[in-house]
């Protein structure tokens, strides 16, 4: 959708922070780069024009009476909900609204074991008492192998909803049921068995659908949406997969958990007031808007029909060591999933080749590329991400490397290790945590990693976390704040991290203080 649509479709807060912009008013209130006025050109003449702050002719991003709370109806309408909010200042906040919204500080909460490290930092600000579902491996191909043709979109584990059930059934004290789908590989993990569970002992359902902000968008193409499915609130990253301004971001509150409880609407925009920053950004919520309208639009269903005709052109076009990953119907059919196991490339090596031939990718694990298209890609990166996978691939071809027996093999047998590790971290029993306690006496320990590991001590010592182990992208959390991880983890964490994860530092403490 070009500028010029906008005369056809309704945004009622980009239109009025537009207008502003265009009456020639004289500003003599912040922010300090009056409308952008400050900037120089391009940088003025962009969304910096809609710089403003709350005035009468604009509203109030926090408690919205006007334009914007206009526009957060038609998103409610749109993305059939019955209450949506917007947030300027990311998902990270819009999930601690959420969370306390829902939940009373101390509540006891069942969750997915691959929630984003968000919701780690939001236990802790409420004191929330947690108890991951049980996990189990995601499922290999239709024929069993272990090659690439047989690997699963995902290398997340998946929650065993047998047992997840019997879980739900014997945990006093429940408060909520907490989930994340789509996950980073866009697989939506969201068994139908369990929310059912969860209403029926009047437990709320929560969804960190951050990547799922364009399911509403076509329902005969992507999987059902989190609020579809019976989810009674989930949080969208807008600029994750829409024309929108990062960190955009959006939190839905269903028609149904309205009507059990009334007073959530009122205790969502309180919730927002008390985490988000009291100067929101026009521009980002103007953002909100018209990603609203984008998806809203008619052409949009071209631009996806148009977007899948490229990937299945991808498809057929990459060098015969790169393999698209089919998705399935729980997957997003527009995340670009990628296995390089069978090439003979390192993470590191792939991942810098192409940054070196202009190709930024989201992320790689170590056998699969991830990447997000926009909605609105060209045919041409596809070919050129197509030309540059080929190069690579020629090139390691001509250095021998890949000729050399045995070479692929032994890293597809190392890529598979380290797969292997990481599930098995997140399918590990797991007993109730409450993170807050560890997660500020974090903030002041002196014990950092991987400095830990120069210090004397057996491999099956133990030290007690304080901040988030979670490898970022994906954020998923491997430890929280009050686990415990021996040196043995800490050292494979060590060796995981050479090969080419990137793991944020994090801070320990030893058992005996």
């Amino acid at each position: 959708m070009n500028h010029e649509d906008f005369s056809t479709v309704s945004t009622p807060l980009f239109s009025a922070l537009q207008k502003e912009a265009d009456s020639g008013r004289t500003s003599f209130h912040m922010p300090g780069n009056r409308g952008g006025k400050a900037f120089p050109s391009p940088f003025s003449c962009g969304f910096a024009s809609l710089e403003s702050t709350e005035l009468e002719i604009n509203d109030d991003l926090n408690e919205p009476t006007g334009p914007a709370l206009l526009a957060e109806e038609k998103a409610a309408a749109f993305f059939g909900a019955g209450k949506s909010l917007f947030f300027t200042s990311g998902s990270t906040v819009a999930i601690y609204a959420m969370l306390a919204t829902a939940l009373p500080p101390g509540s006891r909460v069942a969750a997915s074991a691959t929630l984003h490290r968000a919701f780690a930092q939001a236990a802790a600000l409420l004191d929330l008492e947690i108890i991951f579902l049980p996990m189990k491996l995601p499922e290999s191909g239709a024929d069993g192998r272990k090659d690439c043709s047989s690997l699963p979109r995902s290398p997340l584990p998946v929650i065993d909803t047998p047992r997840a059930l019997q879980l739900l059934e014997k945990t006093e004290g429940l408060s909520a049921l907490i989930f994340s789908a789509p996950d980073y590989y866009g697989h939506v993990d969201l068994p139908q068995e369990l929310l059912e569970a969860a209403h029926a002992r009047g437990l709320p359902v929560l969804c960190d659908e951050a990547h799922g902000a364009a399911f509403a968008a076509a329902a005969e193409i992507f999987p059902k949406t989190a609020l579809a499915r019976g989810v009674d609130l989930c949080v969208q990253s807008a600029h994750k997969t829409l024309p929108a301004l990062a960190p955009a971001s959006l939190l839905h509150l269903s028609h149904s958990y309205l009507r059990r409880c009334p007073e959530a609407a009122r205790r969502a925009v309180a919730a927002r007031k008390l985490f988000q920053t009291s100067s929101p950004s026009f521009p980002i919520g103007a953002s909100l808007d018209f990603a609203r309208a984008y998806l809203e639009n008619a052409e949009c269903q071209q631009k996806i029909q148009l977007l899948l005709d490229h990937i299945a052109f991808l498809r057929q076009e990459l060098p015969t060591v790169f393999k698209v990953l089919p998705a399935g119907p729980e997957d997003d059919p527009l995340r670009l999933v990628i296995s390089y196991r069978s090439s003979g490339f390192s993470l590191r090596e792939l991942s810098s080749g192409l940054s070196s031939l202009g190709i930024d990718i989201e992320m790689a694990d170590f056998s699969r590329l991830v990447l997000i298209p926009s909605l609105d890609q060209p045919r041409e990166d596809f070919m050129r991400l197509s030309a540059a996978l080929r190069k690579l691939s020629l090139e390691h071809k001509r250095s021998g490397r890949a000729e050399k027996p045995g070479v692929a093999c032994r890293e597809e047998g190392s890529a598979a290790r380290a797969e292997e590790d990481l599930q098995r971290w997140l399918c590990r029993p797991r007993a109730f945590l409450k993170p807050r306690a560890a997660t500020f006496r974090g903030l002041f320990s002196k014990v950092d990693w991987p400095g830990v590991l120069s210090e004397q001590g057996e491999g099956d010592e133990s030290l007690r976390v304080t901040s988030v182990i979670a490898p970022y992208p994906p954020g998923i959390l491997l430890w929280l704040p009050g686990e415990e991880i021996t040196r043995r983890e800490l050292l494979r964490l060590l060796d995981l991290q050479a090969e080419g994860l990137h793991i944020p530092p994090f801070t320990l403490e030893k058992l005996s203080e």
